[in-house]
């Protein structure tokens, strides 16, 4: 019995530190730092299916998305141009011109019914709300 038990705390071990390197190189991937893995090659190295791929990257994606989403909106407030911000972030124009119709969609729809829970990644939101509302543009009289 106390065999089994040392064999689970080890499946365990060895189960969270496959997560963490899965992890480790998926980002490097992303990041461009990985060259020669691709997810492709990341599920078939590990064996992991991908169900446990996409549920251990999940928290991931979410972060650098919003983190995308964040970087997005920051220039777009500092009134830089859609092709700026295109060469900036390193997104194809369609992709951006997406990633803006979804930040206005989701602040639109917040501004009309606040909601108790925000998703993960548009919590950077929650601290920007204030300041994008009481947003005044100057008035010039010429």
């Amino acid at each position: 019995m106390v065999g089994k038990q040392v064999h689970n705390i080890y499946q365990k071990q060895a189960l969270s530190e496959k997560k963490r390197n899965i992890i480790k190189l998926y980002e490097k991937t992303l990041k461009g730092e990985a060259k020669t893995f691709d997810v492709k090659r990341l599920k078939e190295a590990f064996s992991i299916p991908d169900s446990t791929f996409s549920d251990w990257t999940k928290n991931l994606n979410e972060e650098l998305e919003s983190q995308l989403l964040q970087k997005i909106l920051d220039l777009w407030l500092q009134n830089k141009t859609q092709e700026d911000i295109h060469k900036l972030v390193g997104i194809s124009i369609g992709s951006l011109n997406e990633k803006i119709k979804q930040i206005h969609r989701f602040l639109k729809e917040f501004s009309e019914n606040p909601i108790s829970e925000i998703p993960n990644k548009y919590r950077f939101l929650a601290e920007k709300w204030q300041k994008i509302s009481e947003f005044q543009p100057i008035i010039y009289n010429i």
